[in-house]
């Protein structure tokens, strides 16, 4: 049933709305994985601006 209503949503998007939404999915997912305590160093945590800067240039530069 939800993946049914996915599928319509997904349907009626055009291919650049698509684009952006995975951009935008996976600056999300990485700026989230570098807020976890693992990705710090010396243990000091990262602000999530932080997080959400580097994860954005990682994506649109690489």
């Amino acid at each position: 049933m939800i993946i049914k209503k996915i599928n319509a949503m997904m349907a009626k998007l055009s291919p650049s709305q698509v684009m952006v939404l995975g951009f935008a999915a996976i600056i999300i997912s990485g700026s989230l994985l570098l807020k976890l305590p693992i990705a710090a160093a010396n243990q000091v945590p990262l602000r999530y601006l932080d997080a959400l800067f580097t994860a954005t240039s990682a994506v649109c530069v690489t």
